[in-house]
Order: C-alpha cells, then structure tokens, then sequence
C-alpha cells in the first residue's frame, strides 16, 4: 500500500533543470513530483546501502 503525502517541499531551482526534470518524468510517464520523489528515495536508499549518511 502506498503511503500517504503529508508534507511539502519548496526549492528554487533553475529553468534548465525543471525543463530536463519534466522530459525525464515525461519518458517515465510520471508527474515530475512523483518523478523527484524517486529519484531522491534511490539516492538515500543508494547512500544508506553505501555506509554513507544521508
């Protein structure tokens, strides 16, 4: 089951990077929201299997 949404991010970053964020999200046929979440999960997911703090 997923889990529900209950907090928000804000960030500021640059035109070229939403624009190549939304083609990525675009070619997965995800929200780039949704498309964001994952990609932050694998990268926290990566450094916890890494020994690394996140």
């Amino acid at each position: 089951m997923a889990k529900t949404r209950e907090c928000t991010l804000g960030i500021r970053i640059s035109c070229d990077l939403k624009d190549a964020l939304a083609q990525a999200a675009d070619r997965e046929g995800r929200t780039v929201s949704n498309y964001v979440e994952q990609v932050l999960k694998l990268h926290i997911e990566k450094r916890k299997k890494g020994g690394k703090q996140a």
